[in-house]
């Protein structure tokens, strides 16, 4: 299921990918994902590679401190 709240979306699944067990992503609209996942890389934190929605949008994954799925997202 997937639910957008203003810029931010919230997607939830049946896989775990957390400490709580349950996959829950949330999805940050940022203006361009591709320079937001090279300041990660810059900054050293572990992230996903850069994925292409076609006429939708470009976004990668990335974990939090405690292992939650994080997501940086913009449309195109």
């Amino acid at each position: 299921m997937e639910f957008r709240l203003g810029t931010i979306w919230l997607q939830l699944g049946e896989e775990p990918t957390s400490r709580s067990g349950a996959e829950v992503v949330t999805r940050f609209e940022v203006s361009d994902a591709a320079a937001e996942r090279e300041r990660l890389i810059g900054e050293g934190i572990e992230r996903g590679p850069l994925e292409h929605v076609p006429d939708a949008m470009d976004y990668f994954d990335f974990p939090d401190p405690d292992g939650n799925k994080l997501s940086f997202y913009s449309e195109v």
